[in-house]
């Protein structure tokens, strides 16, 4: 599933793509994508600057923007010959055209006019940001103030904190040496402090991993850039003590019992 790093990676190269292109047409191949917005309209609009914003891809063309949220297997590619069939396609002057393919057609679309937008992020993506601006171990407690279950499961909360899921989660307990079941409220300043280092390394690091033109998600058998996620029975990159998988709320939990305490 697509988290903030690899939604970063794919608005970067979709800004690669298009920006400063005029759009031919936005062809709609399935109905049910776009939620909202007229595709004709627009047809001929400039496409500006591409951004992210939480898990959310924005593309403004023109006076709209298409706000693409990518779910579990979506994505952005270049569309060729003899791809799959998208969902959406946009197709440009220069004779570039971008797709969103999604197998289990889980993703969503939406055409937003540009004086609605921010009204549109504050329902859709109201969390803040954990990176890139400056964060420090105080922000991190602040942003998941209350919180009294495990923080593996707290660093997921998309209301508190934006784009950190199962496999960031995992990532960061283990660069913060800190144990995933360990309770939120039970966690020291240094504790916060290394979660939040953690974050950052986990998302620099994978934005550095991820540099092709498309995400090849590690569940589907893509490349595994990870430190810990899906490597139970691999030796821990730290300590050399056996990775061991556990499930949390349900979700896959990766971690070193030794190092992480």
């Amino acid at each position: 599933m697509p988290e903030l790093p690899e939604v970063e990676s794919t608005c970067r190269n979709v800004a690669r793509w298009t920006t400063g292109r005029r759009v031919v047409a936005l062809e709609v191949k399935d109905p049910s994508v776009l939620r909202t917005g007229d595709p004709a309209s627009v047809a001929g609009a400039e496409v500006g600057p591409v951004q992210r914003r939480a898990k959310l891809c924005l593309i403004p063309l023109g006076r709209s923007c298409l706000v693409v949220h990518l779910r579990m297997t979506g994505k952005l590619v270049r569309s060729e010959a003899g791809r799959r069939m998208p969902r959406l396609r946009l197709r440009l002057d220069d004779g570039t055209a971008v797709a969103f393919e999604d197998v289990r057609r889980l993703g969503q679309a939406w055409l937003v006019p540009a004086h609605a937008l921010a009204s549109f992020l504050s329902e859709h993506a109201p969390a803040p940001e954990p990176w890139p601006m400056p964060r420090d171990g105080a922000w991190l407690a602040a942003a998941l103030a209350g919180k009294r279950g495990p923080v593996k499961p707290a660093l997921m909360d998309g209301r508190r904190v934006a784009g950190i899921g199962n496999i960031g989660a995992s990532e960061a307990c283990w660069r913060a040496r800190v144990a995933p079941d360990r309770p939120v409220p039970g966690l020291r300043d240094a504790d916060w402090s290394a979660l939040m280092s953690g974050v950052r390394a986990w998302i620099d690091d994978t934005l550095a991993a991820e540099v092709g033109e498309e995400i090849v998600y590690v569940q589907h058998g893509g490349p595994n850039p990870f430190k810990v996620y899906g490597r139970a029975g691999e030796p821990c990159p730290r300590c050399r003590s056996r990775l061991v998988r556990t499930v949390q709320s349900g979700r896959a939990t990766f971690l070193c019992t030794r190092c992480q305490q």
